[in-house]
């Protein structure tokens, strides 16, 4: 008869914690890491949906290095679960995180029975790191969880070996995959698979050792060709989720092992009260925020384990006839270890390392009840059980007084509790208290009439941003800056938490607000008061009356403007890219006529078949110059992506419209606002592309002045203007006029494709023509280039574009506004 997955007291303690979990999921912030992994999740999604014809998951400088199966769960969560964009993603990280807490009483249950399980669950569950990690930490807690699931396998098939079966071939095989399938890091576990094979092979040695016996064919060989297939079946399952690994089965992993390895993030960590660079930070740091973070009761497991295994108690803690200790102290102990032997580059406390905490927070659960159970006495029953428990009853407590930050949990035993370790170590590393900061001013704060308050943050625009942009409560009320403009006090509320000395800041403003945990500051409002905003739907009689020079270049409304009732956008971002460029597209338009005019901007994101889009609309009175500053960031823009081309177009009928009644000017700017300056650069600008400029089949775009090196990234997009499907190709020339690379791209109807040049070119030339197609295909090219060393970026369009006259009446093809 198969043993039940969860006994009874288990179940029951899953149910509450599922409940805990669905009333709690939305008061937890959005965290810095999470942006990346949201546009992470569309490039994937584009990907497979595409059947790998969109290729931005593997061109993403950063984010390819990372397995995608988080990140596909998350995306079918937010399109499955009711709830916003991020605390949809929060929902799957905490789903994650109970499988993680299922195999906790799994595998202690494997090893003491289940009382062990339900202490290794409790154990894992009333841990803050695990559980203030579990709703809004998109890499390390599902690492960690599917880490453990993998864990038990191994322990499976070592339990197993002689006579395995192979539905458990296949499961270790899936655990492992997925594990592969979230960060590359978890070819550990093969490690911990060929140890798991070792100590089968010594156990059964050791006992036919007396007899004499020999191991035989039965006993030797045989065995090791069934567990033989799972590490191929493991790496199979991870090429399935991770499209970088999928195109290169070995190279892609291969680098992104030596990528991780070397990982250098040189910033400024808060140890022991110094500010210390990362790089410098000594061997002792991991070790002491292992006795500053692990909860008082399980150091006073860790106490009792110790007194027991002195006062001749030994065999609770390592029992000579059960081997699988030995893979959960490699599990736990090895990284850490290694970690510290290595001095790799660590930071934000201990997160990066929960996955191996995991297993050891089992451990010492399965070894106190092993304890307990060896116990003779009553009195000695109740010396373990009473500081446990009065230590779980401490630790329960504070992570209600922390809620919803349970991860900036210290422990009262070592670090005095949190009063004890603010100020000398970090507290919120990564902003998920700005959430409540921002809810505090939209909640308390009245706007003066006309006028919309600027709020924003100095570590990423979007922890604050989403929240105002989602508000209920005060919608039009306020507007997120971007960071760069929240450092240098361009915003009326600065909210910041207390990292990097930001709270200091502005040191003769007042601060509004604190949020606060055991009277302690992790975020503060500040009231910078500075240059605020109209109020939407306030429109200034002409463009006289705004401030045209911090709007636009001088050059911006030139003839070479071009003026027309339609145009495209060719390229339109809010996505998280190259080196860590945060790309944005502000848009302008401008209403020459002496009259209102309305005008329709219609979505077209990157990859998808595009006959029906997210349109917005908005009505510019006579001579208005209306500036969106990323536009992408629009509620109804966001929902559908985060990369890929814009139509605008006058939404007058065809007879309103006769005689340039229409028309009016566009102007864009794609730029990486990590590095926007106060003065904005001329270059960045570039108009919209009305139908008359556009490539049809015969024509063919040239760029010039083409450059693609290790510091300079090229790409080359393609805006789709049809209802047919289009084929394009483009071909990389040197500058002497060799080719050096040439492809074709399928575009969707009004579709959007953007590629990354793979040769190396310097100074050389790009050119592109539609292949393939009658006279009805428009497309519009451009090519951009970054520099790496600065974040720069340049957008350009072809160095001649056609010019058509186009005929009395005749519109082009528009999708469906959606």
């Amino acid at each position: 008869m198969r043993a039940r997955v969860l006994a009874r007291p288990a179940v029951l303690m899953l149910i509450v914690l599922v409940l805990v979990v669905l009333g709690t999921v939305r008061r937890y912030g959005v965290t810095w890491d999470e942006e990346s992994g949201k546009s992470y999740s569309m490039e994937l999604k584009d990907f497979y949906l595409s059947g790998g014809q969109v290729q931005l998951a593997l061109t993403d400088e950063y984010m390819r290095f990372y397995g995608g199966f988080y990140e596909i769960c998350a995306a079918i969560g937010e399109a499955v679960f009711p709830l916003g964009m991020y605390e949809s993603r929060h929902l799957v990280i905490a789903l994650f995180g109970l499988v993680g807490i299922v195999f906790a009483y799994r595998l202690g249950a494997l090893l003491g029975g289940q009382t062990a399980g339900l202490a290794a669950a409790t154990f894992l569950t009333l841990t803050p790191l695990y559980y203030g990690h579990m709703f809004n930490n998109p890499k390390d807690i599902p690492f960690a969880a599917t880490y453990l699931a993998a864990v038990y396998y191994i322990v499976a098939v070592r339990r197993h070996f002689w006579d395995l079966p192979r539905s458990l071939t296949v499961k270790a095989s899936v655990a492992i995959g997925l594990t592969l399938a979230i960060r590359i890091g978890g070819v550990i576990l093969f490690g911990l698979l060929a140890g798991a094979v070792a100590l089968a092979y010594g156990a059964r040695l050791w006992e036919r050792h007396g007899s004499k016996q020999p191991v035989g064919w039965a006993g030797g060989l045989r065995p090791l060709l069934k567990v033989a297939p799972i590490p191929v079946l493991a790496w199979a399952v991870m090429c399935l989720f991770w499209p970088y690994a999928l195109v290169s089965p070995f190279r892609h992993p291969l680098e992104a092992w030596h990528t991780f390895s070397k990982y250098s993030w040189s910033g400024t960590v808060l140890f022991a009260g110094r500010l210390i660079n990362s790089h410098d930070l000594p061997r002792s740091y991991v070790p002491t925020w292992l006795a500053l973070t692990l909860p008082d009761f399980l150091l006073f497991a860790l106490i009792i384990a110790f007194v027991g295994a002195v006062l001749g108690r030994p065999r609770c803690l390592w029992r000579l006839k059960d081997p699988d200790w030995l893979i959960l102290v490699a599990a736990s102990v090895g990284p850490v270890a290694l970690v510290v032997v290595q001095r790799t580059v660590i930071y934000d406390g201990i997160r990066h390392l929960l996955f191996a905490i995991v297993p050891f927070v089992v451990l010492v659960g399965v070894s106190v009840s092993a304890l307990r159970e060896e116990a003779s006495r009553v009195w000695l029953r109740w010396a373990i059980a009473l500081p446990v428990g009065w230590g779980m009853v401490l630790g329960l407590a504070d992570m209600v007084s922390l809620h919803p930050y349970q991860s900036v949990y210290f422990n009262r035993l070592v670090a005095g509790g949190l009063p004890g370790a603010a100020g000398r170590f970090e507290t919120d590393y990564w902003g998920s208290s700005l959430k409540e900061a921002v809810e505090w001013v939209m909640r308390n704060v009245k706007p003066p009439a006309g006028s919309r308050l600027r709020v924003g943050n100095p570590s990423a625009s979007f922890l604050t941003g989403y929240y105002v942009e989602h508000s209920t409560r005060a919608p039009g009320r306020f507007v997120n800056v971007e960071t760069a403009d929240a450092r240098r006090g361009d915003v009326d509320f600065f909210i910041t938490t207390t990292r990097d000395g930001n709270d200091k800041r502005f040191p003769d403003k007042p601060v509004f607000h604190r949020v606060e945990r055991q009277g302690v500051p992790l975020a503060v409002v500040i009231g910078v008061m500075g240059r605020s905003e109209p109020a939407e739907g306030t429109a200034p009689a002409s463009a006289s009356q705004l401030p045209p020079l911090e709007l636009l270049p001088p050059t911006a409304l030139g003839p070479s403007a071009g003026h027309a009732p339609w145009y495209m956008v060719p390229q339109a971002a809010h996505v998280v890219g190259y080196r860590g460029a945060v790309w944005r597209t502000d848009l302008v338009i401008i209403n020459r006529q002496k009259h209102p005019l309305g005008v329709a901007a219609q979505f077209l994101p990157t990859g998808k078949d595009n006959s029906s889009g997210p349109v917005v609309i908005t009505n510019l009175a006579a001579g208005q110059v209306l500036s969106v500053p990323d536009i992408l960031a629009l509620p109804r823009f966001r929902a559908a992506g985060n990369f890929g081309a814009l139509l605008l177009y006058a939404t007058g009928n065809a007879g309103e419209c006769e005689a340039g009644a229409c028309d009016f000017f566009v102007l864009a700017r794609t730029f990486n606002a990590v590095t926007r300056s106060d003065r904005l650069r001329v270059e960045e600008w570039m108009g919209g592309v009305g139908p008359s400029a556009a490539l049809r089949p015969g024509d063919k775009a040239v760029f010039s002045h083409v450059t693609r090196s290790s510091v300079s990234k090229a790409s080359v997009g393609v805006a789709s203007w049809s209802k047919l499907p289009v084929r394009v190709r483009y071909e990389v020339f040197e500058a002497g006029g060799r080719e050096i690379e040439k492809r074709e791209l399928e575009l969707p109807r009004f579709g959007h494709v953007h590629v990354l040049l793979e040769a190396e070119v310097n100074d050389g030339r790009v050119e592109v023509e539609v292949v393939g197609h009658d006279g009805g295909a428009m497309v519009i090219p451009y090519v951009s280039m970054v520099d790496g060393r600065t974040g720069l970026s340049s957008h350009v369009l072809p160095d001649a574009m056609p010019s058509r006259a186009v005929p009395k009446g005749w519109r082009p093809p528009m999708p469906e506004p959606r």
